[in-house]
């Protein structure tokens, strides 16, 4: 559980939950201040969000002095982390069974940036009292953020700094294999129609054990999963924290 690894550092983390106007819970997952701090003082809101296949997770999995989280919150800011509908985090709904109910998957980047990112975004601002925040998203992160200033203008005000790291509006210099599949994505999606849709990845006991079996730096079969993390995002050894 994400907030485990953080106290496991030694940081306080909260779970807050969101429920936005299609009927999706959303979970933020908050710390409040740092390692030494306390809850007294009011402190500038920092707001992280996620990119594509991932999670609140991936802003503390790192050491403490090289997650943005935890640096983040010993630099005196109110850390609050968002995770988009249909992720490990937010996999509920008023009325759907994400199990059961195919209707439950059917969203893209859109709802994400036009319906989500406004109600985490007010939700934090009212509860901690502050008229706005600092803004840090990444990949699909950003993709949203553009989505929502685009269609909700408004929403500028309430933010003090965006910050986009990986930035992504357009797809003409995108890099990686994927790259050679994508004029084919209609037939694909007709395949998978076929096949059947739903949550990508759906089985993670499966995943979750592949992975820890093969993909430890020790094996031989690690070059293979840091492969498939290329085949995604297009290879870049440079950067993989191995």
């Amino acid at each position: 559980m994400q907030t485990e690894l953080i106290e496991a550092m030694g940081y306080t983390a909260e779970i807050h939950h969101v429920t936005t106007e299609d009927g999706y819970i959303l979970e933020l997952h908050r710390i409040p201040y740092g390692i030494s701090g306390s809850d007294g003082g009011v402190r500038p809101v920092a707001y992280l969000q996620h990119c594509l296949l991932c999670s609140s997770s991936d802003w503390i999995m790192n050491d403490p002095d090289k997650a943005l989280a935890y640096i983040l919150a010993d630099a005196g800011y109110d850390v609050w982390m968002g995770n988009y509908r249909g992720n490990t985090y937010s996999r509920n709904h008023t009325t759907l069974d994400p199990d059961e109910d195919l209707s439950f998957w059917s969203f893209s980047w859109d709802e994400m940036g036009i319906i989500d990112l406004p109600a985490m975004i007010d939700y934090v601002l009212e509860f901690t009292g502050q008229p706005d925040l600092y803004y840090v998203g990444f990949s699909m992160g950003t993709t949203t953020y553009y989505a929502m200033l685009s269609e909700k203008p408004e929403y500028n005000s309430k933010l003090r700094v965006g910050i986009n790291l990986g930035p992504a509006a357009y797809m003409e210099h995108m890099k990686g294999p994927l790259t050679l599949i994508a004029p084919y994505s209609d037939d694909f999606d007709t395949l998978m129609t076929l096949l059947g849709k739903g949550e990508f990845l759906p089985s993670r006991d499966v995943t979750d054990e592949w992975v820890e079996k093969y993909c430890d730096d020790e094996m031989i079969s690690a070059e293979i999963c840091y492969n498939v993390l290329f085949l995604i995002a297009g290879p870049d050894s440079e950067l993989l924290n191995e």
